[in-house]
């Protein structure tokens, strides 16, 4: 008989604007870049617009390029993201019951640079998914 257990992993980090200006050059710019962006009318402002590129290894990592991507950004993005009354680098984790849960440590230069860029963090946590020892799935065990 096998044990079950969850295992916790960084999952991805997305970059989130909630704006009641213009966003075009930024979805643009991104979209240049490869990345698939979300543009959705919200609730709270005009846009809600997010996409979550690769992931490094883990949150501090992505973040640092995130930012170091931002930051190098042309002024008429840059004026796009400065408008954007919520700027923020989503994280997310699988967090199971096997220890340790998860450890992610943010490292002065990841604080700063997002700070520079005058965004937040976010962290959600999302239940991991049941494996056995192998790793298998429970879905298809």
């Amino acid at each position: 008989m096998s044990s079950l257990s969850r295992k916790s992993r960084f999952i991805s980090v997305e970059v989130t604007l909630k704006t009641n200006h213009g966003c075009d050059a930024f979805v643009a710019w991104f979209e240049a870049q490869g990345h698939f962006v979300h543009r959705l009318a919200s609730k709270t402002h005009r846009w809600h617009v997010y996409f979550d590129p690769t992931p490094c290894s883990d949150a501090n990592l992505t973040i640092l390029r995130l930012c170091e991507t931002i930051s190098h950004a042309p002024p008429h993005v840059m004026k796009e993201w400065a408008e954007a009354e919520v700027r923020e680098f989503f994280a997310g984790y699988e967090v199971g019951d096997a220890r340790p849960f998860y450890v992610e440590h943010f490292a002065l230069e990841a604080l700063t640079a997002v700070a520079d860029l005058k965004a937040g963090i976010g962290i959600a946590f999302y239940p991991a998914e049941l494996t056995d020892e192998r790793g298998i799935s429970a879905r298809i065990l």
